[in-house]
């Protein structure tokens, strides 16, 4: 399905289930399948930054999404457009998981934007 033919809402929907399909390849060391799955996330984010900032924003629905490692991926994608509630969301997931993947993936997040080493767009 080509993404340009979607909505903003049903690419919203099929960036959250990509990110759940996502989950067992990272806790399974799945390199190929984790791969993978990334790089349909990072499709689906481009074709957000090109419909522009209401349509990357669209993101920020899901920071309250059942699934950590959905509130995860948003939130690094949204850092450039919702800095503040982006970071909430990191910040919430470092306090709450116990130390992992997804505790470690935000914590460096937070840290690398803290430091100024990152500059999201």
């Amino acid at each position: 399905m080509k993404l340009d033919n979607l909505t903003i809402d049903e690419l919203v929907v099929q960036f959250a289930s990509l990110c759940e399909q996502q989950y067992p390849s990272m806790l399974n060391d799945e390199i190929k399948e984790y791969n993978r799955i990334f790089d349909k996330q990072s499709e689906i984010d481009k074709e957000l930054r090109r419909r522009g900032l209401q349509a990357r924003l669209a993101l920020t629905k899901l920071f309250d999404h059942p699934h950590i490692q959905v509130r995860l991926i948003a939130a690094q994608c949204c850092l450039g457009v919702a800095r503040e509630p982006a970071l909430a969301v990191l910040r919430q997931i470092v306090k709450d998981e116990v130390v992992g993947p997804l505790h470690l993936s935000a914590g460096m997040s937070i840290a690398l934007l803290e430091e100024g080493i990152t500059h999201p767009d």
